[in-house]
């Protein structure tokens, strides 16, 4: 039981930090629609700009990076400025831009990642409601549940109730009758850094390969 305990509390520290990151690395970069202007603004640009340059959006990063290491791997060469721009050009060309204000799918994932968590090891469900008949009041039941809003107020006191709530109730939607397992949404669990740089995964995983994003900045 004091095992169960503790690794219960291994992975919400976990969730916490991995939380922490990806809310530090989202405040860092464009928006995705900002990105789709910069960059679009970057590869037909013919002076110098002085705006300052700032890092584009993870997803859109991700893509662009993918798409230059295929143009470049025919040569078996590193990637260049070309490809770069030649990526970038063939995405937008396929990108619109998103609808209504912006969502913060890192929160989303995390409160997947912490609802799982928190069914099964205690094998209860986390039950999420908007309010009761006639009334909006949005609230996490009593019992286990509880856990997610405490989380949260201790991780991020600014996110609201009523978000986490929506967070809840879609996951719970989305799935229904499927499985929600903490390690198949954060693999990445149990992985250290050995002595010689090299990722060492937890037991059950094995990294075939990896390789880092291209630091991709527009203005």
């Amino acid at each position: 039981m004091q095992q169960r305990v503790e690794e219960f509390q291994k992975r919400l520290s976990y969730l916490a930090a991995n939380y922490s990151f990806c809310k530090q690395i989202s405040e860092g970069r464009q928006s995705f629609n900002d990105s789709i202007e910069t960059i679009g603004r970057s590869l037909t640009r013919k002076r110098r700009s002085s705006l300052e340059l700032k890092r584009v959006h993870l997803v859109i990063e991700v893509e662009i990076t993918k798409r230059a290491r295929i143009l470049a791997e025919p040569e078996s060469r590193e990637v260049r400025q070309s490809d770069i721009d030649n990526a970038a050009a063939e995405l937008l060309g396929s990108l619109s831009k998103l609808r209504g204000a912006p969502k913060n799918g890192s929160l989303r994932y995390h409160v997947a990642g912490l609802i799982a968590l928190i069914q099964q090891f205690s094998g209860h469900p986390v039950l999420a409601h908007r309010g009761k008949p006639g009334e909006y009041a949005p609230h996490f039941v009593s019992g286990v549940s509880q856990i997610v809003p405490h989380f949260f107020e201790q991780v991020d006191p600014k996110v609201r109730l009523m978000t986490l709530v929506e967070c809840a109730i879609s996951i719970r939607t989305e799935y229904a009758g499927k499985r929600l397992d903490f390690l198949d949404l954060f693999p990445m669990y149990g992985t250290v850094v050995d002595s010689k740089g090299e990722l060492r995964p937890g037991p059950g995983i094995e990294i075939k390969a990896f390789d880092k994003n291209i630091s991709l900045y527009s203005r």
